[in-house]
């Protein structure tokens, strides 16, 4: 028998290697380096040779536009600019063929002071969609310092809002109408966080539903507290708020994805064929969907976009590994993955780590973050397009065969299909529980939410206004954070300990807090020295039972939570006189609330059996 030439097997072995899907790649470019032609030609100069196969372009940053617009007003860093400067114009000339997508912030309409007067922007005097918080505030009336405690960048269009929909909608109509982009990519199109929109019309309407206002519920719902309630681990007010603020979170998320299916339906409308809608997400769909209202599990098994890009961008490459291969395992047919990495951060040893990482898991490709602050980086965006492009060749990652829906047991009610699907997002479908389980567990809290939403919530509410109510104790703090994502490894989680430990020496012996909040802090108020404000203690809680115990100006010992560890300076402790309830402030109102309702529930319900070992 002849046995194949060298030459034919090296034949044969490139053309297995031409096989395999090449992982594409792109960047992100924000606005500010695109609102001069000299920066648009030195983008467009760049990108080419680094070999991307895409560019998403930033054309509305704050809710104005980089592009010829008669909706949007400009971009306030076009003021210097040539007065017949397009930047979305010039990149499509300059920057052909490299396909150029317009990438645009949803929600984010402005940040800092003052506000802008022109009356066609959304964040302008006279519009209705800010949104608000609990007391009905607006954000656009926060300080920094509320911004900053309440975790938001700066003014937010509410998601509930129809007006700001259709707003969006002929925003889109108009670029995929007078541009020829390839798509368009969409930014900041989720909730600003667990805290806001509770007030207006979608509150209301929830509060006809189930009887409850959102206000009472807790703000949060972290993973743990999931275990706890799918378990039987909490008391009875607090396991049933727990399904009615799950019900509630899915509320908010179902109007962001209103908002992602007006805008899919306008490119399909409008847009010539070929035009594609992205979005770029939070990685952690849990929190994603629970906390900020974008359920992008959904807009891929819905058809609703064509690729997504994760956000990808922090942490250790066993951090993003692990992220990746979570959405991954998650991830259905039909739609583009792409894997967002923070070069910005990150050398490209790095990011060819977690590019390899990437092409492993099946991704359709990386996009970098972003390619104006390579430009600023003194070795360039040669490194790191040699790391995307030069990388060794991994063999093709094996074909995905999504797993095989296991058979549904019929819901006895559309409540009780919703609230599976709900559980099913906010853990990511890792709740490891048999389905005719999880729904005799599901059955038994939408049993509890109705009883509660028939007599418990009423009922509450009117023994709380029968006479003054003592609030719960308060305390005002400071705080250094040192954050951990579950995904890090062990000695991630050490270092981050170990650096709270030594911060808290450090203050001992003297140091300013804050001075050192404001270098080593990662909380939301660390450039303010890391103030807290006033919190009122809910003496069920350990970590709140031990903040009551410090005297004014005493250290708290490092407190770890479940995304890290806290150190507090108690600055004030008090409790104030009874008074009624309508009066309280919304924290303390959640905590006596919740104490009321376990009191009635247990008057009228014995509690149940904690569930052992329901969670893998």
């Amino acid at each position: 028998m002849r046995l194949p030439s060298p030459l034919a097997l090296l034949l044969v072995a490139a053309g297995l290697i031409g096989c395999a899907p090449r992982l594409q790649t792109a960047a992100w470019v924000v606005r500010y380096d695109l609102d001069t032609p000299a920066k648009v030609e030195e983008v467009c100069t760049v990108a080419k040779p680094a070999r991307f196969d895409a560019l998403l372009l930033q054309m509305r940053g704050r809710a104005d536009a980089y592009y010829r617009s008669a909706i949007a007003p400009p971009g306030e860093s076009l003021a210097k600019a040539p007065a017949d400067f397009d930047p979305l114009g010039a990149a499509l000339a300059a920057c052909g063929p490299i396909p150029i997508h317009a990438w645009l912030n949803v929600y984010y309409l402005w940040s800092g002071e003052p506000r802008p007067t022109d009356p066609r922007h959304p964040a302008s005097p006279g519009h209705d969609w800010i949104i608000g918080d609990a007391n009905g505030r607006k954000v656009s009336g926060y300080s920094e310092l509320d911004r900053a405690m309440g975790g938001i960048e700066g003014l937010y269009a509410d998601p509930a809002s129809e007006s700001y929909r259709q707003l969006m909608a002929q925003v889109v109509r108009e670029l995929v109408e007078r541009y020829p982009i390839q798509g368009i990519h969409l930014d900041f199109i989720r909730y600003p966080g667990a805290a806001y929109g509770q007030t207006g019309p979608l509150g209301q309407r929830f509060e006809r539903e189930w009887g409850i206002d959102p206000r009472l519920l807790p703000v949060e719902i972290p993973r743990e507290a999931i275990d706890r309630w799918l378990g039987n681990a909490m008391t009875p007010g607090e396991s049933v708020l727990t399904t009615a603020a799950l019900f509630w979170a899915d509320l908010r998320a179902q109007q962001v994805t209103a908002m992602v299916r007006a805008i899919r339906s306008v490119i399909k409308e409008a847009g010539r064929p070929g035009v594609t809608l992205s979005a770029a997400v939070f990685p952690d769909s849990d929190d994603a969907y629970l906390a900020r209202g974008q359920d992008w599990q959904s807009w891929a098994s819905e058809g609703l976009v064509d690729a997504l890009y994760l956000m990808t961008y922090f942490g250790p490459a066993a951090r993003v590994e692990g992220q990746l291969r979570a959405i991954a395992q998650q991830r259905g047919e039909g739609v583009r993955y792409w894997a967002g990495l923070g070069a910005y951060i990150k050398g490209p040893e790095q990011i060819a780590a977690e590019a390899n990482a990437a092409e492993a898991l099946g991704y359709d490709g990386v996009a970098l973050f972003s390619l104006g602050h390579l430009l600023k980086n003194p070795a360039g965006v040669a490194p790191y397009a040699a790391a995307l492009h030069d990388r060794a060749p991994l063999p093709p990652a094996p074909a995905r065969t999504p797993p095989a829906a296991a058979p549904l047991e019929a819901a006895t009610s559309d409540d009780l299909a919703t609230l599976r699907r709900i559980v099913i997002r906010a853990t990511g479908g890792a709740t490891r529980l048999p389905l005719p389980q999880l729904d005799r567990i599901l059955r038994t809290k939408l049993d509890e939410l109705t009883a509660a939403r028939e007599h418990g919530f009423a009922a509450a509410l009117a023994r709380l206004r029968q006479q003054p109510v003592t609030p719960p104790p308060w305390v005002g703090l400071h705080g250094i954070f040192r954050y951990i994502h579950p995904l890090d490894p062990p000695e991630t989680r050490q270092r981050q300990e170990s650096e709270a430990i030594t911060l808290r020496e450090r203050l001992l012996q003297g140091e300013e807090f804050e001075t050192l909040a404001r270098k080593f802090s990662q909380g939301g108020s660390r450039a303010l020295g890391g103030p807290l404000g006033r919190r009122s203690l809910d003496l069920d809680r350990p970590a709140d039972a031990a903040l009551a115990q410090l005297a004014p100006g005493a250290l708290s010992p490092v407190v770890p939570v479940e995304n890290g560890y806290w150190l507090y300076r108690l600055d004030a402790k008090g409790q104030d006189a009874p008074a009624d309830w309508d009066t309280l402030p919304w924290p303390a109102r959640r905590i006596c609330f919740r104490q009321m309702l376990d009191a009635l529930l247990r008057e009228i319900t014995p509690p149940p059996a904690p569930t052992k070992n329901v969670i893998e």
